[in-house]
């Protein structure tokens, strides 16, 4: 049986993207973040690296994306660039398509690679032979390396020194293979997915009982919007009765996106929830925050993922991509501004002055964004000069108590 939080170990997610990324999740920074999520592409890039540091340095759970969407776009992002070998798959995704095996060998591995289509996956055995197999390099590709790589002996002497695990060392959970949602071919992946889901369960249910299947959803923004297909997705996936729902919704920036695409966006992660499935959206931030703390999400979405100071958008194509500006400081300023509109959203409340006289809310949400302007405008509380908030509350600032929102989520926000 898989454990009672079904692999999920916090809120806070967060997406391994380089190797320079590691200095920024281990040390000081260890307890900012729950879990972690790492790209198979990079376990096959650096295999022993990944091993050591996954096993003997990281110390929380992870994850591996299996990435089998990147087979169904346009060949040219994994092809390498270089002078000395331009035109061939790269070594890191070469490596994947070995260990998937067909159809992707003879497909993306052929002299001539092309994208994946659904027919190419159409015999059931053939489908249920590769979800095998790319459930099984993540339950197992980290031990095997540990116990069988170029430098298992180091790192059973690391793991002799600092007490670490080198036995077995597997994922928090197992993604059944997953595709894109959108396009001319959509109906065609929606049911390519279904059956990865359900023959992913069949499999784990045998040989791997105690770790948690979760199924990726990934869909256009479009698709988000029209309420059959978010119900017809909904229903496919959750026919396969996965333990987790992970979501990835193409280019969807919370900050950019409109009322009617947010109002969209938390019904959805509901539809898919209903069956006692929590969501993780992959690629979030400070809405899916605070909704997950204290909107209509509360029970719904168990985590909320992004890189280090970018990643809570991205686009499904193309595969590579590259840091965003969201660390710089004007980009932070204009975040600020968004994030206290959010919280006015996911609580309801608004400034006094935008305050219409019929509409009620609590003091803890007036302590809320009292808290919020605190921890981005120090000295600027609405509530600085009384010391008391709407209702008699007594403010945050005054009392010293921490806000039920930033409480372990500063990282996350």
């Amino acid at each position: 049986m898989p454990p009672p939080n079904k692999g999920i170990a916090g809120l806070h997610w967060v997406r391994y993207g380089i190797a320079g990324d590691q200095k920024y999740l281990l040390g000081e920074f260890a307890e900012t973040y729950d879990q972690l999520v790492v790209n198979a592409n990079m376990v096959a890039h650096m295999p022993s690296a990944m091993s050591q540091f996954l096993s003997q340095q990281l110390k929380k759970p992870f994850v591996i994306d299996p990435q089998t969407h990147a087979f169904q776009h346009e060949v040219d992002s994994l092809l390498s660039k270089s002078e000395k070998s331009a035109g061939l798959l790269k070594r890191s995704w070469k490596r994947l398509v070995e260990q998937y095996g067909a159809p992707l060998n003879s497909v993306i591995g052929s002299d001539e690679p092309r994208s994946l289509l659904p027919d190419d996956l159409a015999d059931r055995q053939l489908l249920t032979e590769f979800c095998k197999r790319v459930l099984l390099y993540q339950r197992d590709e980290i031990t095997r390396e540990i116990k069988e790589g170029e430098d298992a002996d180091y790192i059973r002497f690391l793991a002799e020194q600092t007490g670490a695990n080198a036995g077995n060392v597997p994922p928090a959970m197992l993604i059944a293979p997953y595709f894109f949602i959108g396009g001319p071919l959509q109906d065609d992946w929606l049911e390519l997915n279904r059956q990865c889901v359900d023959a992913s369960r069949q499999i784990v249910n045998a040989d791997a009982p105690d770790i948690p299947l979760a199924a990726q959803v990934v869909i256009s923004k479009e698709l988000l919007s029209d309420n059959s297909w978010r119900d017809k997705i909904a229903k496919a996936f959750l026919a396969g009765n996965p333990d987790v729902i992970l979501l990835w919704i193409d280019g969807f920036s919370e900050q950019a996106a409109s009322s009617a695409q947010l109002e969209h966006f938390v019904e959805f992660v509901g539809e898919l929830s209903q069956q006692n499935s929590p969501v993780i959206n992959l690629y979030g931030g400070f809405f899916s925050v605070a909704e997950a703390r204290v909107g209509k999400l509360k029970d719904k979405l168990k985590g909320v993922c992004h890189g280090l100071e970018y990643g809570e958008s991205r686009f499904v194509n193309p595969v590579a991509g590259g840091v965003s500006d969201l660390h710089t400081w004007p980009a932070q300023q204009r975040r600020t501004a968004v994030e206290i509109q959010v919280l006015r959203h996911v609580v309801g409340g608004r400034c006094q002055s935008e305050r219409p006289a019929q509409r009620g809310s609590s003091p803890v949400q007036w302590q809320t964004l009292d808290c919020l302007r605190q921890r981005h405008h120090p000295g600027q509380s609405r509530h600085s000069q009384s010391g008391r908030g709407r209702g008699g509350a007594v403010s945050l600032r005054a009392s010293g108590k921490q806000c039920p929102v930033s409480a372990g989520l500063s990282g996350a926000a």
